[in-house]
């Protein structure tokens, strides 16, 4: 089976990824340009030598749009789905399109159960809905910027997500049944690891907010400061962790057999331990009393 247009997109960001952070760290450490369009909030320095290049910056709160276009979009592909499995309406044409153009070269379906087709979707709405919920309500964003690059690619993400997963089911046979013993222990243990994750990324996000709140809930401060208590005893950034989790989690449902899934949970881990990294070694150079024993991402590993 041919790597398929929405696979294929994901593996060239994630290559991307990896060539700019060697671009930006190795070859050219000096271009501003590169840095700019790479490093986001606190990694960045203070402000730009260059008007033209603050004209590719958006707020970092823009990120709360990530989520309001994934709940938009993924809400919208569970009820044209619903449709197909209660009703047996198909999905309306250009969205059939949508998921040929996807899958393509590709025309014969993957051979992952519909059930774990649905499992993947309601996770996704679930982190969507949690994640738009805890940016409006919950974090605290400082006034740093993030490039219009970083902007893009995680619309891109939210938009497509959903799309990438249905692109390659069989809808003329689809049904929520036929998953066996091995299939039932993965949905099993993916929910299990789904809502751990979620729990614990929502944890850590309160810790963050709270470093910017007074003990009456009112915001004091937009400052980066060094956070403690929960996961950020073993890491510096559980956010990101607890994030590559939550896809871990969905190919484990899926039984790392979706070829899309597995691209997306490739490029999120890959986009994480980078970001991870970096945060870790600002963290170690701009706090003298950084632990030690803190690691980036992985707890007692990187």
């Amino acid at each position: 089976m041919a790597v398929s247009v929405g696979s294929g997109l994901w593996i060239i960001l994630t290559l991307a990824v990896v060539l700019f952070y060697f671009l930006v760290f190795d070859v050219f450490p000096k271009v501003e340009l590169l840095a700019r369009l790479f490093l986001i909030g606190k990694l960045r320095e203070k402000g730009s030598r260059s008007k033209i290049f603050n004209l590719f910056d958006v707020p970092k709160r823009w990120f709360t749009h990530f989520y309001m276009l994934g709940v938009v979009v993924n809400t919208s592909l569970l009820i044209l789905l619903a449709r197909v499995v209660v009703f047996r309406v198909p999905f309306p044409q250009p969205v059939q399109n949508i998921f040929n153009t996807l899958w393509a070269p590709n025309h014969t379906p993957e051979g992952v159960s519909g059930t774990a087709v649905v499992v993947v979707l309601v996770m996704e709405e679930l982190q969507v809905l949690r994640r738009c919920y805890e940016c409006l309500f919950v974090s605290v964003f400082s006034d740093s910027k993030i490039s219009v690059v970083h902007y893009i690619m995680g619309l891109l993400l939210y938009l497509t997500f959903g799309s990438c997963i249905l692109a390659s089911t069989d809808f003329n046979n689809f049904r929520m049944t036929g998953v066996d013993q091995v299939g039932l222990l993965c949905v099993v243990v993916g929910c299990f690891l789904f809502f751990l994750a979620s729990m614990l990324q929502h944890q850590t996000l309160h810790i963050l907010s709270k470093l910017r709140k007074s003990h009456s809930g009112v915001v004091e401060n937009r400052q980066h400061l060094l956070p403690n208590g929960g996961l950020f005893e073993y890491v510096s950034c559980p956010h990101f962790f607890t994030e590559i989790l939550i896809y871990l989690a969905m190919n484990i449902v899926v039984q790392f057999q979706h070829q899309a899934c597995l691209s997306i949970g490739i490029f999120v881990l890959v986009n994480q331990v980078i970001m991870s990294l970096m945060t870790h070694d600002w963290y170690r150079k701009n706090f003298r009393m950084f632990p030690k024993d803190r690691k980036a991402v992985f707890p007692y590993l990187l």
